[in-house]
């Protein structure tokens, strides 16, 4: 027996779904998980920022270890090689 589209008939491993849940599964889901996905990646890249510059940020306190800033700024000049001209 063949099923046609607007049979109102479904296969055994078929599920009904209201008009909402379709839109909550085909809709909603997908949306909401490219959003997860692309946070996940901004967060990421933040991150690896935040890594490589928050040393900075111990600039002119009296708790900054000069040793520990120069080796930071150190790999951050390896990073950016191509950036950064020597004077």
């Amino acid at each position: 027996m063949k099923i046609g589209y607007d049979s109102g008939l479904t296969l055994a491993n078929e599920c009904v779904l209201s008009c909402t849940d379709r839109l909550r599964v085909n809709t909603f889901f997908p949306i909401v998980d490219q959003l997860i996905l692309t946070l996940d990646k901004r967060t990421d890249a933040y991150m690896m920022l935040s890594n490589r510059f928050s040393f900075l940020s111990e600039l002119g306190r009296d708790t900054a270890n000069i040793n520990d800033m120069r080796t930071a700024g150190e790999k951050l000049a390896v990073v950016y090689s191509n950036d950064i001209e020597e004077h």
